[in-house]
């Protein structure tokens, strides 16, 4: 019996080792089958995140694309812009350097005309000095023209001091001394607001303050004029300095619009075609 129980250990004993061996092998290929599938879902990861990377590479490689032609487009747009500045500072150069050639004439004229009047008047003066009472200039009174129906203050005869002060300021003009012509002709308006010569002393006055390049005082005296002496024959050339001042101003509505009535008032007149010149100009 007892050796019975020997035999049956030594049997256990030999048949152990081969089961042991068995569920080790098990063992290890269940480790190896969980590395394969750890290195996979490694793998998948890689790609996943390779996959996800193209596409943000693709993302902004397409933004840049799309930034490299909106600054195309700006930079064409900003040089079309200075093309325009440029061409529209052109045009006004052009503008004022044919506005200070009108305006150099007119200046031009304007002297010879002043210098011959001066003649006449200081004939005139001296008839007045003369005379037991004081007549009318014959020379610079007032010629009805347009707006009809407009009142017109009466004109009063000038004096031998009026005469002298407009003489005066029109000699300082001539000279060229602007400041001191717009003083004279100041005084001379404030002193003999109705006279027969005060419209001519404010087209002179505007004329000042054009030369002076003071345009909003330009343009107020000969609105001035064009109002309070509607019939008188200087209303032609103050609207046509008037449309002058405005051009200068860059107001060119105004100006054309300033051009058109004088046209329209007097067709006929020097101021009339110098002013389809300028109205030209400023289309």
């Amino acid at each position: 019996m007892r050796s019975l129980r020997v035999v049956l250990l030594l049997s256990m004993a030999l048949c152990l080792p081969p089961v042991a061996a068995a569920e080790s092998a098990r063992a290890e290929a269940a480790g190896v089958d969980s590395r394969r599938m750890q290195e996979r879902l490694d793998r998948l990861e890689a790609q996943l995140q390779n996959q996800g990377l193209l596409g943000l590479l693709t993302r902004l490689e397409e933004n840049k694309s799309d930034i490299a032609r909106l600054r195309g487009a700006l930079e064409e747009f900003s040089h079309q812009l200075k093309l325009a500045e440029q061409r529209q500072k052109d045009y006004y150069q052009d503008i004022d350097q044919r506005l200070k050639a009108l305006d150099a004439r007119q200046g031009t004229l304007a002297g010879q005309l002043s210098k011959s009047a001066e003649g006449l008047n200081l004939q005139a003066a001296g008839a007045l000095k003369g005379a037991a009472k004081p007549a009318v200039p014959a020379v610079l009174a007032p010629v009805t023209s347009a707006a009809a129906g407009a009142p017109t203050p009466t004109p009063t005869p000038v004096g031998v001091e009026g005469m002298a002060l407009y003489e005066k300021g029109s000699a300082i003009f001539k000279r060229g001394k602007y400041p001191e012509a717009v003083a004279a002709f100041e005084h001379y308006v404030k002193d003999y607001p109705d006279s027969d010569l005060t419209a001519n002393a404010l087209y002179w006055l505007g004329l000042s303050y054009l030369a002076m390049e003071d345009f909003k005082q330009a343009a107020e005296v000969q609105q001035r004029l064009i109002k309070s002496f509607p019939k008188h024959d200087k209303r032609a050339d103050a609207m046509l300095s008037l449309a002058r001042v405005q051009a200068r101003l860059k107001q060119n509505a105004a100006a054309r619009e300033t051009l058109d009535q004088l046209i329209a008032q007097y067709p006929k007149s020097k101021a009339a075609g110098t002013g389809r010149k300028l109205r030209a100009i400023l289309d």
